[in-house]
This record gives C-alpha cells, sequence and structure tokens, in this order.
C-alpha cells in the first residue's frame, strides 16, 4: 500500500512538473486565445482533471456568461492569471489541478478563462483589455508578484441599448499567490472549492438583485419615482430601479447628487448623462485625496453643493472648491464632536461665492494648542447667509459632569460663529436633550451681535421625545421671541417639534 501511494505521489509530481514546464513555450505568444488554446491543449496531454478553459478573449468570456436567457443559466468568470517561475505556482497548481470534485464544479459553474502574463507584451495586454472591461488598471489592484491570481467576475449593472441588453462588470480577488483573499489563510483543495462555491453564490444573489424590476414590481408612477430619487445619489438611484432609468433622468433634465467621483460605478454613469445635471457632490474625506483626485472635480461645473464626510482639519476646504466655480453650499459632518477652533478657522477661508453653510455634529469642543496656532485675523469674516448647525447627534461621551463648563463654552461658540456672519439671514440650529438648555438660554440672544445682524429668520428645532417638559419649552420659545422682537421686529422666529 506504502508502495503505491509513493508511486503515485512520484507520478503526481512528474506531472506538476510538465505542466509548470507549459508555461516555458506558451510565454512567447502574446495574443490571449492563442495562449489559452495552448493551455487547453498541454492540460488535456498531461492533468489527470483538467477545465474547460474559455476560447475566446476575455470580453468575449464575460459576454458568453450572461447572454443566457435566465438567472439560473449564468456562470460567473473565473480568470486564473500565472507567469512563469511564480513563487506559489506549482504549490496552486498542485491545489488547482488535483481534486476532480474541484475541477468538476469549476467546468458546471464557471467560465474559465486564463492568461500567462510572463512576456512583457502579454502583460500589456491584458493591461489593455482589462482597462477596457473594467475601466480601472489591472496594476492597481494587482501586482505580477502575486501570481498565481484567481479573479472571480459577475455584473455590476446591466442596461439596454436598442433592445439589445448590455452589461458591465465587476471583479472581485479571489486569490493571490497561495492565500484566499476573503479568509487570509493558504489555499487547499478544501478550502479552495469552498471559495469557488461562496463566490458562485454572492454571483447568483446579485444576478437576482439585477433581474428585481423595482417599477414593475411595486407598480410606481414615473412622477413618484423622481419625487424619490430626488433623495437618492444617481448610484442609489441606478441600484433601485435599475440603470435604464437614466433615459428618463436625461429627457427630464433631472437634478443629480453624485456619492463618489471616484469609483467603478460612478464611471460607468458619467458617459451616459449630461455632466450639467451633477448639481451636488458628497465626499468621504477620512483619507487625503490627491491633487490628480482633486482634479477629476474640475469634470463638474455645474456643482453648486458639496458635503464633505469628516474632513481632516488640516485640510482646508479651499482645495476642493477651486475645482467648482459654481459652488455656493458647503456642508461638512463629522461622526463625533468638532473642534470649534478648526470650524472657525475653515469658516473664514470660505470663498466669498458660498453663501450656505451646515456643521453636522454631537457638539463642539475647543482644544486649542498654541505651539500649532499660525492665527487667524479676528477682523475676518464670510459672506454667508444661511447657517445650520445640528448638534441633534447624541455624542459618544456624556456632558453631564462638566455641564456648567459647557454651557458657558456653548454660548462663547455659538456668539463666535455669528460674529463671523455678519450678513447671515437664517440662523438654523437643531439640537437635541443634552444642549436644548443651552440653546435657550435668555444670554444666548441677548448679545448686542444680534442687532447688527442682518438676520430675517432664526429656527430652533427639537424632537418632541427629547425634552419632557414641554411646558418649559413653551415658555423659553416666547420669551425668546419677546427678546427678538425688541431687537428686530422683522426677524421671524420659527421653534419645531419633529
Amino acid at each position: 500500500m506504502n508502495k503505491q501511494m509513493e508511486n503515485r505521489d512520484r507520478n503526481k509530481e512528474k506531472i506538476a512538473d510538465e505542466f509548470m514546464d507549459y508555461n516555458q513555450f506558451t510565454s512567447e505568444y502574446d495574443h490571449e486565445v492563442q495562449d489559452i488554446d495552448l493551455l487547453s491543449k498541454k492540460s488535456e496531454q498531461i492533468l489527470p482533471y483538467y477545465p474547460s478553459f474559455f476560447m475566446g478573449s476575455l470580453k468575449e468570456a464575460c459576454q458568453a456568461a450572461f447572454r443566457p436567457n435566465t438567472i439560473a443559466e449564468y456562470l460567473p468568470v473565473l480568470v486564473y492569471i500565472h507567469r512563469d517561475g511564480s513563487r506559489f505556482g506549482e504549490k496552486f497548481c498542485r491545489t488547482m489541478f488535483y481534486s476532480n470534485k474541484l475541477i468538476q464544479y469549476l467546468n458546471m459553474n464557471y467560465i474559465f478563462w486564463s492568461y500567462n502574463i510572463t512576456d512583457k507584451s502579454n502583460r500589456l495586454t491584458l493591461m489593455n483589455v482589462w482597462e477596457d472591461i473594467f475601466s480601472t488598471r489591472f496594476s492597481d489592484e494587482f501586482s505580477i508578484e502575486e501570481c498565481p491570481l484567481l479573479i472571480g467576475i459577475m455584473r455590476l449593472c446591466k442596461y439596454n441599448i436598442n433592445g439589445i441588453i448590455a452589461s458591465e462588470y465587476q471583479f472581485k480577488a479571489l486569490v493571490k499567490g497561495n492565500i484566499l483573499i476573503r479568509t487570509g489563510i493558504k489555499i487547499d483543495h478544501e478550502n479552495l472549492f469552498n471559495e469557488l462555491n461562496h463566490f458562485k453564490d454572492e454571483c447568483d444573489n446579485n444576478e437576482k438583485h439585477l433581474s428585481f424590476n423595482f417599477i414593475k414590481k411595486t407598480h410606481l408612477s414615473w412622477e413618484i419615482i423622481l419625487e424619490i430619487a430626488e433623495y437618492l445619489s444617481i448610484s442609489d438611484v441606478i441600484t433601485t430601479f435599475s440603470i435604464d432609468i437614466l433615459t428618463l433622468l436625461n429627457h427630464k433634465h433631472f437634478k443629480m447628487k453624485l456619492l463618489n467621483p471616484y469609483d467603478r460605478l460612478t464611471k460607468i454613469i458619467l458617459p451616459k448623462i449630461q455632466i450639467e445635471q451633477i448639481t451636488s457632490l458628497q465626499i468621504n474625506a477620512n483619507g487625503l485625496h490627491s491633487e490628480n483626485e482633486l482634479a477629476v472635480l474640475s469634470n463638474f461645473p455645474k456643482i453648486r453643493s458639496i458635503s464633505v464626510h469628516n474632513l481632516v482639519y488640516s485640510v482646508g476646504i479651499s482645495q476642493y472648491a477651486k475645482y467648482l466655480p459654481s459652488l455656493t453650499r458647503i456642508c461638512l459632518y463629522y461622526d463625533d464632536k468638532a473642534n470649534y477652533y478648526e470650524l472657525i478657522r475653515k469658516l473664514i477661508h470660505f470663498p466669498q461665492r458660498i453663501k450656505q453653510c451646515e456643521i453636522h455634529c454631537s457638539g463642539t469642543f475647543y482644544n486649542y494648542n498654541p505651539t500649532k496656532d499660525i492665527g487667524y485675523p479676528s477682523d475676518i469674516t464670510t459672506s454667508l447667509e444661511y447657517f445650520l448647525l445640528n448638534i441633534s447627534q447624541y455624542p459618544s461621551t456624556s456632558l453631564q459632569n462638566s455641564s456648567q463648563d459647557y454651557k458657558s463654552w456653548f454660548r462663547i461658540s455659538i456668539h463666535s460663529f455669528i460674529q463671523k456672519m455678519p450678513r447671515i439671514q437664517h440662523f438654523h440650529i437643531i439640537c437635541n436633550k443634552y444642549n436644548i438648555e443651552y440653546v435657550l438660554g435668555d444670554d444666548l440672544w441677548k448679545s448686542p451681535l444680534c442687532s447688527r445682524l442682518q438676520l430675517k429668520k432664526l429656527t430652533l428645532e427639537i424632537a418632541k421625545s427629547a425634552y419632557e417638559n414641554q411646558q418649559w419649552l413653551i415658555k423659553k420659545v416666547m420669551e425668546i421671541q419677546l427678546i427678538l422682537y425688541k431687537i428686530q421686529k422683522t426677524i421671524k422666529f420659527q421653534f419645531i417639534f419633529v
């Protein structure tokens, strides 16, 4: 028995060596199909079990995968990228091609496409093909040192062109070298089989989602759909209603909100719409954007509003504004409390064309460090006419232990904001049960600053459930209304329970 096992192992090693030697004569071919044809023939000669390689280009493989009439017939594409002399090439071949169970599953559930990138011309061919299909560079996601690679492909979206269904595709790295990307463990027969099964399920669920026709299922009118779309980004609109809705949006000259100008779906959408329809933009600024990435914003000359999440304090909003000539509204969102000192610095450096500003956070705090202070002129003001301070988000830390200090600091910060806005016409505050008492404090609105403003409207907003003593609320609101009336009879005071 032991002798039989030794002979079987030696036979496997011999076959693996022959299969690895195959790479030495395929690299001289620089055409996708020629490379696959050679690999397929060699596999039939030397492998105990061999996959059914797709005989065509990668684009043809993608088209063939999603051409069938029913979802059940759709097959994801599995891309196998390899090269001569790769560190894990032999180990990968033993894992991939010596399991009858795995190969049978692969042949029944995937379209398998392979390419050798040992030769430079082949690498260039793959890069061109990849960018053509995915609108992104292969080198941005993968490197030649990571070979062998297994990459799964499924559809990103589908749309109708003159009665013909066209598709865009997305990819996901499954294996790099000898590591499963999703789990971070080394590959073997069993976990590679499980990974292929997992991605197939993911692809099937994706196809069910793409086939769901929200409009037909709900029987909503186009008027209601357009009304819903007003509250969504263009990416969310397409995800909800399918990419075919772009035809309607273009026809109606619908104003659209762009969620992220750098992602894959955005690159697909932009050629299909009029750039002038993009009027607002939302960006997550947790990481600094390079100058080249920021320059992309200049492609959207009609953007009037930008929302930036977690803008780094050391970065001014001006770096975004300089690429957006029509910008008049800025919204800053923070996951927790925001540094008042840094906010003031940002406000005074707003371009003069900015007329509206919103700040959304759980509150403000003061963290002044004189060693890092480069100062800001006290006489610089903004041109803001509308300002919203939304502090209704509950903070991650309690304010109760320092309520008196916070009350004093809150009044100072509000006064400082007002001081920098001599042209303000509408001041809007949204608060919660932790700060409602500070907002309704008499001393906050008796400031002489209020008498020098062009203020036309003051709005205070709070949830009904945030404060149990509603009689006290009504009393304080009436007192503030009287204070404002004495300052300027024309100020409209609005208190909202939501």
